[in-house]
């Protein structure tokens, strides 16, 4: 046996829900192991209450032009490269940010970037734009701006940055 399985007699020895008799301490104990969780967290609860909103894509989602992406880059905005990490060390715009579009990324950008900011994403497909945007929309982070005409076509107007990858 594993420990992990019991009758009701010992559950009710080892079980917190079982032990700790009193609902505050009991739940005083529970949430003192939590680690730290992404700052939109405490966004959620109003969001949640309301509902969601319907998710559509702007009929111009994926159209930010190079000046709109160039005045973001100069106010110092989250302009988040949505590729993989190693297309990004290999070359990506000045300035911007690389958070892969993959199943950390909703997570990671609600983690980092700050909750009511707009976002810039740049994206290499239209369909890889609308899944970010539309998981961003699901915790809450909707002022979004994108371009997905693809980093390399943007790369003859903007400084370009790379890093070696071991």
């Amino acid at each position: 046996a594993t420990g992990r399985e019991g009758d009701i007699a010992q559950e009710r020895l080892r079980n917190l829900a079982a032990t700790i008799g009193d609902e505050t301490q009991f739940v005083v104990t529970v949430i003192s192991g939590l680690g730290p969780y992404p700052s939109y967290y405490r966004h959620m609860a109003p969001l949640n209450r309301h509902g969601p909103s319907a998710f559509l894509a702007p009929p111009d989602a994926g159209s930010a032009s190079p000046a709109l992406i160039r005045q973001r880059l100069s106010e110092r905005a989250w302009v988040i490269d949505t590729r993989p990490r190693r297309t990004f060390a290999g070359a990506h715009l000045e300035g911007t940010v690389s958070m892969e579009l993959d199943d950390s990324f909703t997570t990671y950008v609600g983690w980092l970037a700050p909750f009511d900011s707009p976002i810039m994403l740049l994206a290499d497909r239209p369909q890889d734009l609308v899944l970010a945007e539309r998981n961003l929309a699901r915790i809450g982070m909707d002022q979004i701006e994108g371009n997905s005409s693809g980093v390399d076509r943007l790369s003859g107007q903007f400084p370009i940055r790379s890093y070696p990858v071991v």
